[in-house]
Formats: C-alpha cells, structure tokens, sequence
C-alpha cells in the first residue's frame, strides 16, 4: 500500500497516487460508469473489446 498523498476530492477518502485527484474506489467506480455509458453521437451502447479493454 502507497501513502497517502491527499485526499480524494469525490469521498474524502486517501489517495496513494500523484497524479490521481480520486481514491482507487472512486477511481473504478468512475471508469466502469464510463464504459457502461451510451455513445453520444449514436446512442448505442459501448463494447468492452477483451484484446484492448477499449
């Protein structure tokens, strides 16, 4: 485990990376919305590709 470098400025919680403003919870929980999202120019939903986890 890092040492907390600041807090996170969603929760509060500790942060362990420089270049991170959010915690890890956060932090996944903001990248699995984003790839849950719909696209904005179609409207249709986005595809995980299992190769690039694009």
């Amino acid at each position: 485990m890092s040492k907390k470098q600041r807090d996170c400025v969603t929760c509060g919680g500790p942060v362990g990376y420089r270049d991170r403003q959010h915690c890890c919870r956060c932090w996944r929980r903001m990248t699995e919305q984003a790839a849950k999202a719909v696209c904005p120019s179609c409207g249709k939903d986005r595809v995980l590709q299992e190769d690039t986890d694009r």
